[in-house]
C-alpha cells in the first residue's frame, strides 16, 4: 500500500461551515498531516468555522470562491493545483466534484470525487447537466456509505470507480459523562434545519409522548443556512402541539456540540435521507441510543435494539413506541449507550482513517 508520508494531497471543500461533511474534512486532512503527508485545504468559501481549526492544525487553507463565475473559480483552483503539484486531489462536497476534477486533468493530476449523501438526492439538486457531469467525471468517487455506493451504482456507475470511505468520530472527545437520574428525559434532534431532516416528525413525536404524561424534553439543535422559513415553520408547529420554550427548546447553532451530547439521553434522527449521519457516530461515542431513520448508513451504523433502534422515516407511532420504552427503562438507556460507545471505539475511531486512505490512495495512484 502507499505510503502516506510520500505523497500530496489537496482537499477541495465547498464549505467550511458547521457540517459533517467539514468536520470528516477536519479528521482526514489532520490525519494525513499527522502520518507526514503534505496537505492543503482549498475552500470556495472563507472565514468559516473549520477554517481556523485546520490552520491551527498545520493544514494551510486557501480561499479559491471570490470570483462568482465557474470559470474564474476553476482557474484559481488550477493556479494552486500548478503551484502545489498534489499526487491527489480530493473534492470533499459532491457539487464541488466537477471543481476538482476538471483543474486536475488539465494538470495531469489523479482526483477522487466525493459524495457524502445519497447520490440521488445530490445528483437532484445538482441540476440535469451539473448533477450528472458532477457524478460521471471524476474517475474515482468515495462515499461514506455502502448505500450510496448501491444508489450510484443504481445509475450505472461502474463498481471499479466508487470506493467506500467511512466517517469516523473523535471517541477521545465525544465520550459519555455522568448524568442525573431524576428529572425528564432529554431527546435530542440534531440537524440543519432543513426539509430533509424533517423535524417537523421530531415535533410531531415529541408532542405524542408528553400527551402520555411521559417525563420528557426535547432539544432540537441547528442552524439555517439562508434565511429563517423553516424554523418559523417548526416554531409555529411546536405552538400549535401546545410544545413551551420548557418542554422543546430551539437552541440553533451550537459551538461546542458536546455540550449536547452532555446533557442528552436518547438522539432522535427523523431524516428522510442521509449519507453517513455523524451526530448517529457522536451519540454513540458519547454513550447515548440512537433512535433512528433507517435510511442512508445509519443502518450500518446502528444495531437495531442492541445501540438503538431502526425504523422506518414515517412510523410515527413507532418511534413514539421505541421512544417510551428508553424513557421508562433508564436500565436499558444505559445498556443500549455503552454497546453504542464500544461499537464506535471498536469500529469507527479516527485512527482507522489511515488504513482507509491507503486503501483509496494506492487504488487511485494505481
Amino acid at each position: 500500500m502507499v505510503d502516506l508520508a510520500s505523497i500530496k494531497v489537496c482537499f477541495l471543500a465547498g464549505s467550511l461551515g458547521q457540517g459533517g461533511a467539514e468536520r470528516q474534512l477536519y479528521y482526514m486532512a489532520t490525519t494525513l498531516h499527522e502520518e507526514g503527508a503534505q496537505v492543503q485545504v482549498l475552500s470556495l468559501t472563507q472565514g468559516e468555522y473549520w477554517e481556523a481549526p485546520l490552520q491551527a492544525a498545520g493544514v494551510p487553507v486557501h480561499w479559491v470562491g471570490k470570483a462568482s463565475s465557474r470559470l474564474q473559480r476553476m482557474q484559481a483552483i488550477w493556479r494552486h493545483l500548478r503551484a502545489f503539484r498534489p499526487h491527489i486531489v480530493q473534492s470533499q462536497h459532491f457539487f464541488a466534484n466537477l471543481y476538482a476534477t476538471v483543474p486536475a486533468w488539465l494538470l495531469g493530476l489523479k482526483e477522487v470525487g466525493g459524495i457524502r449523501n445519497d447520490v440521488f438526492s445530490e445528483v437532484k439538486q445538482g441540476g440535469a447537466l451539473l448533477g450528472r457531469c458532477n457524478l460521471w467525471l471524476p474517475r474515482v468517487l468515495a462515499a461514506n456509505s455502502r448505500q450510496a455506493l448501491a444508489n450510484a451504482q443504481r445509475l450505472g456507475v461502474n463498481a471499479r470507480r466508487l470506493h467506500f470511505l467511512p466517517n469516523v468520530v473523535d471517541t477521545d472527545r465525544f465520550r459519555p459523562v455522568t448524568k442525573k437520574k431524576e428529572g425528564p428525559v432529554c431527546l435530542a434532534a440534531i440537524g440543519r434545519l432543513v426539509p430533509q431532516k424533517r423535524m417537523d416528525r421530531f415535533i410531531d413525536v415529541l408532542a405524542g409522548l408528553v400527551q402520555q404524561g411521559l417525563p420528557v424534553k426535547g432539544l432540537i439543535v441547528g442552524g439555517e443556512r439562508v434565511g429563517h422559513v423553516v424554523r418559523d415553520q417548526l416554531q409555529t408547529q411546536a405552538k400549535t402541539l401546545g410544545l413551551g420554550p420548557t418542554v422543546l427548546e430551539f437552541k440553533g447553532e451550537v459551538g461546542d456540540i458536546t455540550s449536547i451530547y452532555q446533557q442528552a439521553d436518547v438522539l432522535v434522527l427523523t431524516s428522510d435521507w442521509e449519507g453517513t449521519p455523524n451526530v448517529v457516530l457522536e451519540a454513540m461515542a458519547a454513550g447515548i441510543p440512537v433512535v433512528a431513520s433507517a435510511v442512508g448508513g445509519a443502518v450500518e451504523l446502528i444495531e437495531d435494539g442492541e445501540t438503538g433502534f431502526l425504523l422506518s422515516p414515517d412510523d410515527r407511532s413507532g418511534y413514539r413506541a421505541r421512544l417510551a420504552l428508553l424513557i421508562e427503562d433508564i436500565a436499558q438507556r444505559e445498556r443500549m449507550g455503552k454497546a453504542a460507545r464500544q461499537r464506535a471505539v471498536e469500529l469507527y475511531s479516527c485512527s482507522s482513517l489511515s488504513l482507509s486512505f491507503r486503501s483509496l490512495y494506492s487504488k487511485v495512484l494505481k
